[in-house]
């Protein structure tokens, strides 16, 4: 017998089988709405865990072979944002403030936090990070399909079947690793451009992911 490796594929079983499992084991889902106050505690102990793996750089690949240090660079900065958003929303007003913070801080594949919009007729994510202790690339990935899917099926659990649209920002997208097909992004959002002030065509801020066919609500 042959068999056929498809990572694509893998990685979105693999995330999908842990979603299920928690959901046929557990009656609490793997998503869960984060105090921000806890999501800033988490994020800044995230981003000092970056800051200190830029500082070790300088250790050679073959003995730290996981550590992607230009990668950490890049994101770096954006940890920061997301920590300033997270306090941000932990001294507001929580039933002023638009924002929730989810996370899925039991997964298996690595913790993330998501801060997302849903007051619109969109559920926008605004921001995602995960746990950077997670270094092997496909946990990452993995980790990163769990909380989008999550989010999705959430959306559809509520949807008195018309689920709003999914939206992730351009930001988040630049800081994940998933290709546009493990993390189920529309090709026509892929597509959609924009004309900016000089008639320059640029990239949409929004990406939308593909449908989940409604069920009975």
């Amino acid at each position: 017998a042959v068999l056929c490796f498809c990572p694509i594929q893998s990685i979105r079983s693999f995330a999908r089988h842990r979603l299920s499992l928690r959901s046929a084991t557990s009656s609490e889902s793997i998503l869960v709405e984060l105090h921000p106050g806890k999501a800033a505690f988490l994020v800044g102990k995230w981003k000092t865990s970056v800051e200190n793996d830029i500082s070790l750089g300088f250790l050679p690949k073959h003995t730290h072979p996981n550590r992607n240090v230009s990668r950490l660079m890049r994101s770096s900065k954006y940890f920061k944002d997301v920590y300033a958003m997270c306090s941000a929303l932990a001294m507001s007003d929580k039933d002023t403030a638009n924002t929730n913070v989810l996370g899925t801080p039991r997964s298996q594949h690595g913790a993330a936090i998501a801060l997302v919009d849903d007051s619109t007729d969109f559920v926008d994510i605004l921001h995602l990070v995960i746990n950077p202790d997670a270094r092997d690339d496909i946990v990452i990935r993995a980790a990163e399909v769990e909380i989008l899917d999550a989010i999705r099926e959430r959306e559809r659990a509520r949807c008195q079947n018309a689920p709003k649209i999914v939206r992730i920002s351009s930001a988040a997208r630049l800081n994940l690793l998933s290709s546009d097909t493990e993390l189920d992004i529309s090709a026509d959002s892929l597509s959609s451009t924009k004309k900016d002030e000089d008639s320059t065509s640029v990239t949409s801020p929004w990406l939308t992911f593909n449908n989940i066919s409604p069920r009975s609500c």
